[in-house]
């Protein structure tokens, strides 16, 4: 049996490219930061699949 372990990052500047109006900076840095999520697969020929077709970045 093998585990296939991968990160997902959500969020992030691409998704709030401004400030919104009257918008302190340390408001927009938390809204604009990456949340990172762990995720393992357990089935093997699912986590093939991830290897395969994941990309990097």
């Amino acid at each position: 049996m093998s585990i296939t372990m991968f990160s997902v990052g959500t969020g992030g500047i691409r998704n709030n490219r401004r400030p919104h109006e009257n918008e302190e900076p340390g408001e927009y840095a938390n809204r604009s930061s990456v949340q990172w999520h762990p995720v393992c697969v357990y089935q093997e020929w699912l986590g093939d699949l991830v290897v395969e077709h994941a990309i990097p970045g």
